[in-house]
């Protein structure tokens, strides 16, 4: 079961400024308030709602403190908010649910819904659009009945929304779709975006911005094409976007808040102060801008009726050994929201003690020697497959695994041996081909004196990789970097004393 710890909730003054480069942050009361997914604000303006993982929370004073609104929620994972009216909807985990009275008592609205895991919400006059794992779904009476509107759609996990006057544009795990005819047919409009699982939408006038892993995309023309705009960006995993006048901010996953002035051309960081990089959700009060984090030692869930709701169900993680390679297999029977999973790796005489708790963030003794991207939402069975060649002895793994709000958790540990033959050999590198650099690794029968160099095609040496004592029953790596040579083939010699 996941724990639950605070997200930190941070203002920003000058919104408007043009210089935000040393601006400072200051906290705001966290009362209670648990990985903020999403900000929304009443129809009057003078309430401001947090949807976190653990429920509704609403403040009357600009984040100074927060009161629990949660009466009728049967579900307290608020991942989307929005305002029809005098109404405020919230989109959770089992549904939507709606408010007439500010958030003091909420009703389940999901007449018409097939799927209700509700993962996004848009306006558009007196429509209301809902993205669901699922599809998207229209409602024309403030959510009393729901009608499916998936016409074009190839992927119906929905993750994004945002409205253009007569656009309305649509974010999957399969790019981006337009609908200028309230829903009735999509087209897609993806072209020019390298990377289709898009995650946040915003529209700033004739501007539409998408954030995807493969960072921020912009189209000036309606979506007909999109333009990669992350010069500046230290993190190109986008979790949110907010678009004020001249302002555009994205939060990132590692990397804070950043800040364009030119339309995405350039960005600029924005992070004096934060004490965390993980980006959850960005909303406006006046001239202040306000951030939801998630500290890097967060291991959030969701609770249901009750029981804990495991994003990530691991079926099996097992290792088997190759000639010089261990091999990692593991299957999911289910997904939700998952990013990815990263590997770590430990000796086996160094590793946590089994008696660790599995959620325990300690890493002494494991390095993180690759990353798997997961499947986002899915009711499928998965697997998947990780080679780690630069492993020698025994050694243990573990899977951490991310979900796309930064929460994660750690698998069980497994140990696998890897017996290096005592014999001369040169391995083949890894990987091949590279760019810029791979790995080589040899073995030697004694310990002695051995010398790796590396030729180019007409037998000139371009460079001498290890020149010493190398040791018998492990495996010699070193690292061949051709980042100042040309492109083509290279060979490489071993000689052993």
């Amino acid at each position: 079961m996941k724990n639950f710890a605070k997200s930190l909730f941070i203002v920003i003054s000058l919104l408007t400024s043009v210089n935000m480069m040393h601006a400072q942050w200051t906290p705001a009361d966290q009362s209670g308030t648990n990985a903020v997914l999403s900000f929304a604000f009443s129809a009057d303006g003078t309430k401001l709602f947090a949807g976190t993982s653990v429920g509704m929370f609403v403040s009357s004073n600009n984040g100074a403190s927060w009161t629990a609104v949660n009466t009728g929620l049967t579900n307290m994972r608020a991942n989307t908010l929005a305002v029809v009216g005098t109404n405020l909807f919230a989109g959770t985990a089992s549904g939507l649910f709606v408010s007439a009275n500010n958030g003091t008592s909420w009703t389940a609205a999901n007449s018409g819904l097939t799927s209700t895991y509700v993962n996004t919400l848009a306006v558009s006059g007196t429509n209301l659009f809902a993205g669901t794992s699922n599809g998207l779904f229209l409602s024309s009476n403030n959510g009393a009945n729901w009608n499916a509107v998936n016409s074009g759609l190839t992927s119906t996990y929905i993750t994004a929304l945002a409205v253009s006057g007569s656009s309305i544009f649509a974010g999957t795990l399969d790019g981006v779709f337009l609908s200028t005819n309230n829903g009735s047919n999509w087209t897609d409009v993806s072209t020019g975006i390298t990377n289709t699982n898009i995650y946040t939408i915003a529209v700033n006038g004739t501007s539409v911005f998408v954030g995807t892993d493969d960072g921020v995309f912009v189209s000036s023309n309606n979506g007909t094409s999109w333009t990669a705009a992350n010069t500046g960006l230290t993190s190109i995993d986008i979790n949110c976007l907010f678009l004020s006048g001249i302002n555009t901010f994205v939060g990132t996953f590692s990397a804070g808040v950043f800040r364009s002035t030119n339309n995405g051309g350039t960005w600029s960081p924005v992070n004096i102060g934060i004490p965390n990089a993980h980006v959850n959700a960005l909303a406006a009060i006046g001239n202040d801008l306000l951030v939801a984090t998630s500290f890097a030692s967060i291991i959030p869930g969701a609770v249901a009726n009750g029981s804990a709701v495991m994003p990530v169900e691991l079926t099996s993680f097992t290792t088997a050994v190759n000639t010089n390679s261990i091999v990692l297999n593991w299957k999911t029977a289910s997904e939700v929201n998952n990013y990815g999973f990263e590997i770590q790796r430990s000796a086996a005489d160094n590793q946590i003690s089994a008696g660790s708790p599995a959620h325990s963030d300690i890493s002494i003794g494991w390095k993180t020697i690759g990353f798997v991207e997961g499947h986002g939402s899915t009711n499928a069975p998965q697997s998947y497959r990780f080679v780690d060649n630069s492993a020698s002895g025994n050694v243990s793994y573990r899977l951490k695994q991310i979900d796309r709000d930064g929460q994660f958790e750690y698998s069980k540990q497994i140990e696998a041996a890897l017996s290096v033959p005592t014999v001369f050999a040169m391995l083949q590198n890894y990987p091949n081909p590279f760019n810029p650099s791979t790995t080589i690794s040899f073995t030697v029968p004694a310990t002695g004196r051995a010398m790796l160099k590396v030729f180019n095609v007409i037998g000139q040496e371009v460079a001498v990789l290890f020149d010493g004592e190398a040791t018998a029953g492990q495996f010699n790596q070193v690292q061949f970097n051709a980042s100042g040579l040309s492109s083509g083939v290279y060979f490489s010699r071993l000689e052993y004393d």
